[in-house]
């Protein structure tokens, strides 16, 4: 990640812990995606992708031209929602076809996208325990060239956004960790292994195993990569400088 989108995400992360109200968050994240280079974002729950919806989050600056003709191509089905189950990290729009089968109506859906300026997109799944699947879009990059370090500030950025929207919702408090426990989690999402977290906190595999196993347990997740992915939601790591490898 640049130095510029380090300190843009860094910024980011501080002020969406203190929005108060959807409306100010939707101030912060268009004013973040403006600076990332992008016209829109979007983010949302995609059973919520038509309407709002009570307990589901539908945040975004999509032109209401292209939101009337969604509505009139009565659209049934989203390649770009298809391509977040695929994957856990963030993922250019044009990348989608070696992530998911297209259909005749999906290249048509693209096409008329672009039509409306939805082209050149960047999209985060946002995955976690006991919600429905969610994302976050950049779309409409203004000349940019949609490089890795876009995509990992784009993930950054949306993390938090999406930490900061569900807090907004009132969901339950998120889990306490453990002091060794945070440290295991922080060191799984740079991608290191239990026996590289071991020689760097000083402790044994099987110790390591035992501390990320129990935090697993306290949010109820089944992987690794799960795991990471509730801890920087709820602000209990800081989102890793690159991208991290993520395992089951």
């Amino acid at each position: 990640m640049s130095t510029r989108n380090a300190r843009l995400t860094d910024r980011f992360a501080a002020r969406a812990g203190r929005c108060d109200s959807f409306r100010s968050l939707g101030r912060l994240l268009g004013a973040a995606t403006s600076k990332l280079g992008f016209r829109y974002f979007a983010l949302l729950h995609h059973a919520a992708s038509r309407e709002d919806r009570p307990g589901l989050i539908r945040l975004h600056t999509y032109p209401e031209d292209w939101l009337q003709e969604l509505e009139r191509l009565a659209v049934r089905g989203d390649p770009i929602h298809r391509a977040c189950a695929r994957t856990p990290c963030a993922f250019s729009w044009g990348s989608v076809a070696r992530l998911v089968a297209m259909t005749d109506a999906d290249r048509r859906l693209l096409a008329r996208g672009r039509a409306f300026g939805m082209q050149n997109g960047i999209t985060v799944p946002l995955h976690a325990a006991g919600e429905p699947v969610a994302s976050c879009s950049f779309v409409g990059a203004r000349g940019v060239m949609l490089e890795a370090h876009h995509r990992h500030a784009a993930q950054s950025i949306a993390v938090h956004a999406f930490g900061a929207a569900l807090r907004l919702l009132d969901r339950t408090a998120p889990p306490r960790l453990s002091r060794r426990e945070r440290q295991c989690v922080r060191l799984i999402a740079e991608g290191k292994s239990d026996w590289e977290i071991g020689v760097i906190l000083g402790l044994s595999a099987e110790t390591v195993h035992g501390y990320v196993k129990r935090a697993r347990a306290a949010y109820d997740v089944a992987t690794r990569a799960q795991l990471v992915v509730c801890a920087l939601r709820d602000h209990v790591i800081p989102f890793p400088q690159q991208s991290p490898r993520m395992g089951g």
